[in-house]
C-alpha cells in the first residue's frame, strides 16, 4: 500500500523537478551533491562521445540521459526503497514519453554489464567520477577495505570497454575526469587502475600471470592491452616464439637504462648494423600497420622477423663500447627495437618459460 502511495505522488514529479532536489541531497563529504555527481557525469559523457566520435544526434540523447540518470534518487519510492534506483529512473521516464533508449539506459548504467550504448557510456563516465573523486578525497581502498567498492567499479569499466570494443584511452578520460574535482591524475590512481586490469585480466579473462605482467603497463589503452594479452597467451607456448622472447630479452636489458631514441645510421661500422637497421623499418611499418587494426597476432608475426637478425647483430656488435658517441649511438637504435616490442608487451617476463 505504502509503495502504491508513493509511488502516485511521485508520477506528480516530473523527473526534470526530481533532478533539481539532487541539490539538496549530499553525494559524498567533500564532493558535493548528487547534482554536482550529475554535471560532471555529463561532461565526462560528452568527452567519451568525442572519443568514440560518436554523431552529434547521438550524443545529445547520451547528455539527455545523463543529466537525469540520478534523478529518482530524489523519489519517494527510491527514499523507501534504494534498492530500486535506476529501475524507478526508467519508469518514471517511460510513463513521462521519455525516448526509450533514454528511459532504458537510466536503469542500464548502474549495470555491471550495461546492455546498451548509452547506458555503457553513462556507466564508465559514472563510475570513473566515483573513484576519482575518492581518490582526490584521499578515500584510497587497501586490501581490506574498500567500502565503496572501488575496485568493482574499476573492473566493471574494463568489462564494458572489452564488450563494446572501444579502442580508448583511459589514462586521458581519468585526467579530465580529475580536473573537474579540482585533482591531478596521480600515481597511486595510475597504481590503481593498473592493479584492476592485471586483476582483471587473470581472474576475468583468464590469462596467466606472467602474460597479465607482460601487457600491465597497457592499461591506459585497455582494448590494446586486451587484445594483445589474448595474442600472447595464445603464442607464448610456440616454441619459435619462445626464440622471439629471448631475443627482445637481449635489447630490452641492454638498453633498460637508456632513455634517448636517437640515433644516425651513418655511425653504423659494421654490416649486421645496417641490416639489422634496414630490416627493423621494414618491420616497424608492418606491425604499425597491424596495431592500426588492432591485429596483435598478426603484429607479433612481423615481430618474430627480426629475431635472426637480433642473433646476428649480438653475434657481432660489441655495444658497449669504450667510444661514447658509438655507445650512445648503439644503445639508441636498440631503444627503437625495445619501445616497438613494448607496444605489445614487456616479452622478459614470458623468457622464464623457455627456461623451465
Amino acid at each position: 500500500e505504502d509503495a502504491r502511495y508513493y509511488f502516485q505522488k511521485d508520477l506528480e514529479t516530473p523527473l526534470e523537478k526530481m533532478n533539481e532536489k539532487l541539490k539538496e541531497i549530499v553525494f559524498q563529504e567533500k564532493l558535493g551533491t548528487l547534482y554536482d555527481k550529475v554535471e560532471r557525469i555529463k561532461k565526462i559523457s560528452e568527452r567519451l562521445c568525442e572519443d568514440l566520435k560518436l554523431p552529434e544526434s547521438f550524443t545529445q540523447k547520451v547528455l539527455e540521459a545523463a543529466s537525469i540518470c540520478k534523478a529518482d534518487i530524489a523519489s519517494k519510492v527510491v527514499y523507501e526503497f534504494p534498492e530500486l534506483q535506476g529501475v524507478m529512473g526508467r519508469i518514471y521516464a517511460m510513463r513521462e514519453g521519455i525516448n526509450e533508449e533514454i528511459a532504458t539506459a537510466i536503469e542500464d548504467h548502474y549495470s555491471e554489464e550495461p546492455q546498451t550504448v548509452i547506458g555503457s557510456i553513462l556507466g564508465i563516465a559514472d563510475r570513473i567520477d566515483t573513484i576519482v573523486g575518492n581518490f582526490a578525497i584521499g578515500n584510497v581502498p587497501t586490501s581490506s577495505k574498500d567500502p565503496y567498492g572501488l575496485k568493482n567499479k574499476a573492473d566493471a569499466i574494463f568489462r564494458i570497454i572489452r564488450k563494446n570494443e572501444w579502442d580508448i584511452s583511459l589514462e586521458e578520460l581519468l585526467t579530465f575526469a580529475s580536473s573537474l574535482v579540482g585533482y591531478r591524475l596521480s600515481e597511486e590512481l595510475e597504481t590503481f587502475f593498473a592493479g584492476r586490469f592485471y586483476q582483471f585480466l587473470v581472474n576475468e579473462l583468464g590469462i596467466s600471470f606472467d602474460v597479465a605482467r607482460a601487457v600491465n603497463h597497457l592499461w591506459k589503452r585497455p582494448l590494446r592491452g586486451i587484445l594483445s594479452a589474448e595474442a600472447l597467451q595464445e603464442i607464448s607456448e610456440k616454441p619459435e616464439f619462445q626464440d622471439l622472447f629471448v631475443g627482445f630479452e637481449r635489447v630490452h636489458n641492454i638498453t633498460k637504462n637508456h632513455d634517448s631514441v636517437r640515433f644516425d645510421g651513418a655511425l653504423f661500422e659494421k654490416e649486421e648494423e645496417k641490416k639489422l637497421m634496414n630490416k627493423f623499418y621494414e618491420v616497424k611499418e608492418k606491425v604499425l600497420k597491424a596495431l592500426e587494426r588492432l591485429n596483435y597476432r598478426e603484429a607479433l608475426q612481423y615481430l618474430i622477423e627480426l629475431k635472426p637478425y637480433i642473433d646476428e647483430y649480438f653475434d657481432n656488435v660489441f655495444v658497449m663500447v669504450k667510444r661514447d658517441d658509438l655507445r650512445v649511438n648503439r644503445l639508441g637504435f636498440l631503444k627503437n627495437i625495445d619501445e616497438l616490442f613494448m607496444m605489445v608487451g614487456d616479452m622478459t617476463y614470458l623468457v622464464k618459460r623457455s627456461q623451465v
